[in-house]
């Protein structure tokens, strides 16, 4: 439970961008905690080491928080396994999620707290897909393009994290991902494919 002074100054904590489903008021909750007990940069790093238990641990923890049915002692295994070394807003915030039954919904969380972190730490971050490896001059090239760009976090001077991601099923070309679908620019001869079979489907 937050006391009144908590949610006094977690209700002065700017969000530095507004989340609407319902992992995103969590994250949002968290990161308006961690901010205002000035505890930021040790959830941030508890909240990673979280996800990568989650995303590495095969075993009862892991198959647990995917369980929406979990008991109460269940749920005590997981926020004491997950929260022993927290920072305390993560560690209180584990604890709401399991009071409310919602520890299903913690890599969700942690995924939207990750868009959170980069808007507060002003980073753009883009992924290219492409069908092959790009070189590296190929990637400077279009870090140079999307930093020139109109896009406002980039013009705002946020730093810029380009992330080459191979998909052979684009065939060609490339589709530019900025900041998880805000911007996202499709160049791929799939697309292209796809556009045209729809013509083709059309004229039929």
């Amino acid at each position: 439970m937050f006391s009144i002074t908590s949610k006094r100054l977690q209700s002065a904590v700017k969000v530095p961008v507004q989340l609407f489903n319902l992992e995103g008021v969590y994250a949002t909750s968290l990161y308006k905690s961690a901010v205002s007990l000035n505890k930021y940069d040790e959830s941030y790093k508890s909240l990673q080491f979280i996800n990568e238990v989650l995303s590495k641990e095969k075993g009862k923890i892991a198959s647990l928080i995917s369980n929406p049915t979990l008991n109460t002692e269940e749920r005590n295994i997981v926020v004491e396994t997950l929260g022993s070394s927290a920072a305390t807003p993560v560690k209180n915030f584990l604890g709401v999620l399991a009071e409310n039954n919602r520890l299903s919904l913690l890599p969700s969380i942690i995924s939207d707290f990750e868009k959170l972190n980069q808007a507060h730490s002003n980073v753009v971050d883009c992924k290219v897909y492409s069908a092959q490896p790009l070189s590296s001059s190929i990637l400077a090239r279009i870090n140079k393009a999307v930093t020139k760009s109109k896009f406002d976090l980039v013009a705002k001077g946020g730093k810029l994290e380009i992330e080459n991601i191979v998909k052979p099923e684009i065939l060609g070309g490339l589709i530019v991902e900025i900041n998880n679908g805000e911007k996202l620019v499709d160049l791929s001869v799939s697309s292209k494919v796809t556009k045209l079979n729809a013509v083709l489907n059309e004229s039929i």
